[in-house]
């Protein structure tokens, strides 16, 4: 049984636990102490997933999950809580790239991050799904109609194959992307920032690949507004860019891309790259399995 521990008290943290509970997949044990005393219960308990409630958060306690994450390299790590004290938490917490769990639980959603975190297939929780739930905040999952089988925002999941945007001002580069991916994926094109938002308003696309270097908004400000909106909150973004100096990529890493690539780059490295952030996991590089391109 996969085992899972929650640090953290409070009604959403509670129907949560039970939900997990119910589904007979998870075992699941909550610890109400705080964070800074739940070193010792991971190292006894060895979880899979450990899921923190990050509501008024103590700062000793992101040193505790420091540490926890340096001794326990394996596992997952997943937040609770609000858009705004997930924002606060990210600018606290820089080592690894960590999801969010929306605080109320919403079963569908959180059921699905869940499972991607822990590489659980969502296919397998079918039978568990509660059936009178609607479909709420999955809208915002990228790819959850896809993994459901189920029509979409996206027509192109019907088909059963992920979206791709390629956000790029260079149209020689949309193209050859387009040409590189359309085999294994549906591709869509945006030449700027806005006309990319204006895009997603009607087709979310299953992960993102963004130029750094743009006119009117950059790559780094596109990246800002789709982590500060909860409906793109969650698509992976891989940044492909030919900006290779210290200096820009170590600001394009602060913001917790998926990868980061330069032009011009293979075939079958940007397939690699697209798999791996399709499978987000977080690993002991310290920034989330991104590596810089120079190193």
């Amino acid at each position: 049984m996969n085992m899972i521990l929650v640090c953290g008290s409070g009604p959403a943290v509670d129907e949560m636990a039970n939900f997990l509970r119910e589904t007979g997949k998870f075992g699941v044990q909550v610890f109400s102490h705080g964070l800074d005393m739940a070193a010792g219960v991971v190292s006894a308990m060895h979880p899979e997933l450990l899921i923190v409630n990050i509501y008024n958060m103590l700062d000793s306690a992101y040193l505790t999950l420091v540490r926890i994450q340096n001794e326990e390299p394996m596992l997952k790590i997943l937040v609770m809580g609000n858009m705004a004290e997930y924002n606060t938490f990210c600018s606290k917490f820089v080592g690894s790239r960590v999801e969010l769990l929306n605080s109320p639980f919403q079963k569908k959603e959180g059921l699905a991050v869940i499972c991607r975190a822990m590489g659980i297939p969502f296919s397998e929780m079918r039978d568990v799904i509660p059936q009178d739930t609607g479909m709420g905040g999955m809208m915002g999952m990228p790819g959850m109609m896809g993994m459901l089988g189920m029509p979409g925002m996206d027509p192109g999941h019907s088909s059963g194959r992920p979206t791709i945007m390629v956000i790029d001002d260079n149209a020689m580069t949309l193209r050859s992307m387009k040409g590189l991916l359309e085999d294994e994926f549906n591709v869509i094109i945006a030449n700027s920032g806005p006309k990319a938002f204006k895009m997603m308003e009607r087709q979310l696309p299953d992960l993102i690949l963004l130029d750094y270097e743009m006119p009117e908004m950059d790559g780094r400000a596109v990246m800002q507004k789709l982590r500060m909106d909860e409906n793109l909150f969650h698509i992976p973004v891989i940044f492909l860019t030919g900006v290779n100096d210290r200096e820009h990529i170590s600001a394009a890493l602060a913001l917790r891309p998926a990868g980061y690539l330069l032009k011009p780059v293979a075939k079958a490295r940007l397939l690699a790259t697209i798999e791996s952030a399709m499978k987000p996991a977080i690993d002991d590089s310290g920034i989330g399995g991104v590596k810089l391109p120079f190193l």
